[in-house]
């Protein structure tokens, strides 16, 4: 059964680096997450992993899971640039300059990103490691 191998490193926010191995029938059961503090209700980010235990594991990289709360992104979802928009899917020798200017030229999230940045709706659950 063909596999794909997904190694991934924060390039600014850790040296920690997150290698696992996925069949292609595990990877068509990959979930959207969104990340925020327990208390202060800041964003972590949004992760799309096979379970708690990555999900874990990549929180970890930038801040304490303990201390953490998911919901499930359970609806379609998208980030778009409306306007000037970065090029993609190019080899670049500067990632976090051109992650940066991607952002600043106006990402917009929608639909199921929306509604967990913008509405109150979700359920959130503390992140059990």
């Amino acid at each position: 059964m063909p596999t794909g191998l997904c190694c991934m490193q924060s390039s600014s926010l850790s040296s920690k680096a997150l290698c696992f191995e996925l069949t292609m029938e595990e990877m068509k059961l990959l979930k959207l997450f969104a990340v925020r503090g327990v208390d202060d209700k800041q964003a972590v980010g949004f992760f799309w992993v096979p379970n708690l235990e990555t999900l874990s594991s990549m929180v970890d990289a930038v801040r304490d899971p303990g201390n953490c709360e998911y919901c499930l992104v359970d609806e379609p979802a998208a980030v778009m640039w409306p306007g000037d928009a970065p090029a993609i899917g190019i080899e670049r020798e500067d990632v976090e300059d051109e992650i940066s200017e991607a952002l600043a030229r106006g990402a917009s999230f929608e639909y199921g990103f929306e509604d967990v940045l913008y509405g109150n709706t979700k359920s959130w659950t503390k992140m059990p490691y």
